[in-house]
């Protein structure tokens, strides 16, 4: 066996790309186009960037519960090619419709720890495995959410904030 020291360096030679992928339905017109045309031009480039050992970059493509219910196809192959499947967390509309609009999501953050958990059990109920990925919706993120999103086995946080939406 290597001395840990030389373990150490030699597991920091590697590539480490880390790529996060919202996925969800197409927010004009409510259909799922873009992962038609787009997601297997995003494959090929991604096909082009090798690390020193041939691999190519994995990513963990965070669905909404529209593309789960609706388009899950594409992504479980992508999951058996060693990609990995998180949430997407759009708060769930009355429509199933999602919500860009800042101020409806806004107000829902608060009960965000009833419905989130919900939001994985569907992944779940689907054949996915259970995410441990997450990416929140409108940028917002709230210092309870991260006791939610523990409980809920998420490892990888990948909300951004900005002004107005963090209390």
């Amino acid at each position: 066996t290597l001395p840990v020291r030389n373990l150490r360096m030699k597991q920091e030679s590697k590539m480490h790309v880390c790529l996060v992928c919202h996925t969800e339905t197409d927010v004009w017109d409510g259909g799922f186009g873009s992962i038609d045309t787009m997601l297997p031009q995003f494959l090929d480039m991604a096909d082009g960037v090798r690390d020193k050992d041939g691999m190519t970059p994995r990513v963990a493509w965070c669905l909404t519960p529209q593309v789960v219910e609706h388009r899950p196809e594409p992504f479980r192959e992508l999951l058996a090619n060693g990609h990995e499947i998180g949430v997407h967390s759009h708060f769930p509309s009355a429509t199933g419709k999602l919500e860009h609009e800042q101020q409806l999501n806004a107000e829902n953050l608060d009960t965000f720890h009833v419905w989130f958990p919900e939001l994985c059990d569907r992944i779940e109920q689907a054949g996915f495995p259970r995410p441990a990925t997450h990416a929140t919706w409108m940028f917002a993120y709230r210092d309870t959410m991260t006791k939610t999103l523990t409980d809920a086995g998420i490892r990888a946080e990948c909300s951004v904030c900005y002004g107005g939406q963090c209390r």
